[in-house]
């Protein structure tokens, strides 16, 4: 009770008297629909969340630097105020979302994941539980936003993950020019999407340019980049580069692609289908033999 107390005080003390005001009085008025009122909500929340994760956590006035133990390790991690950052802590590491993922590679191969494609790498904190597990892991990170690059960039630096790299690009099926928008789902920063745009400043990276990276089969390839798998499963897209993906670990996104007709893609690709919470995963049989 006390240490609940103390947490509730710390989360006041990150409020000027006139937020915590409009806080209060936004909760039982219709300042509740106003912008500001849920900017400041969700602050609350996310401190909330934060000190129950490490209540010694150092919370700055755009973020907060808490420390939490990972495969035996204590890691270091920096996480927005305001946005997703805490939500997808809490699904990476509290909810153990891809644990299974590690789990059936060793099943179905007989030993440990050595490369890794994390695209949609928001802030980077599944790099990280990968590279917690193997230490030697080769990793490629992809992530076309720059805010969420930056943030990926002072995570990995903080658990020295020198076997990490981040490339600020979009997984697309061809080389092409796109543009951020924000207007899918909740509107977070791990909501973000992209869509073409010849004047848009963010490149891309195909599916065979990240098969030429490792210069050798991928064994696990997660991809949740919000809708944009749809195009990398369109109808004319050339998908031989799933020869060379061991597992894929994708989360379709519903209101954007046709689910039905990517799962049926991967299945006449070889693939047989897990769904594991947001996550579908498909095993390569054509790999299992090799």
């Amino acid at each position: 009770m006390i240490k609940l107390l103390f947490n509730r005080l710390r989360v006041f003390q990150q409020f000027t008297i006139g937020e915590l005001i409009e806080l209060v009085v936004g909760k039982f008025f219709s300042a509740r629909n106003s912008g500001r009122f849920n900017r400041l909500q969700q602050r609350e929340i996310n401190l909330v969340k934060i000190l129950q994760i490490d209540d010694r956590a150092i919370i700055g006035e755009q973020e907060a630097e808490i420390n939490h133990p990972v495969s035996n390790k204590l890691c270091t991690f920096f996480l927005r105020m305001v946005g997703s950052d805490i939500w997808v802590f809490n699904q990476v590491f509290q909810s153990s979302g891809y644990a299974v993922v590690d789990t059936l590679y060793t099943k179905f191969y007989g030993a440990p994941p050595t490369t890794f494609v994390d695209a949609g790498a928001n802030i980077g904190l599944v790099s990280i539980y990968f590279v917690s597990l193997n230490p030697e892991m080769r990793i490629l990170a992809i992530e076309p936003d720059p805010e969420n690059c930056r943030m990926a960039r002072k995570n990995f630096s903080a658990n020295r993950c020198q076997n990490i790299e981040l490339f600020e690009q979009a997984l697309w099926p061809t080389q092409t020019n796109l543009k951020l928008v924000n207007d899918f789902r909740d509107q977070l920063n791990w909501s973000l999407r992209v869509e073409e745009d010849n004047s848009g400043g963010i490149t891309t990276i195909t599916p065979e340019a990240v098969i030429r990276y490792f210069d050798q089969p991928v064994d696990i390839m997660k991809i949740d980049i919000e809708g944009g798998e749809d195009k990398l499963f369109g109808h004319a897209c050339d998908l031989n580069w799933l020869t060379q993906i061991k597992i894929i670990a994708i989360e379709i996104h519903d209101e954007q692609t046709d689910r039905e007709r990517i799962t049926s893609m991967l299945k006449s690709s070889g693939f047989s289908l897990e769904i594991h919470g947001e996550l579908t995963i498909g095993i390569n049989t054509r790999t299992l033999s090799a």
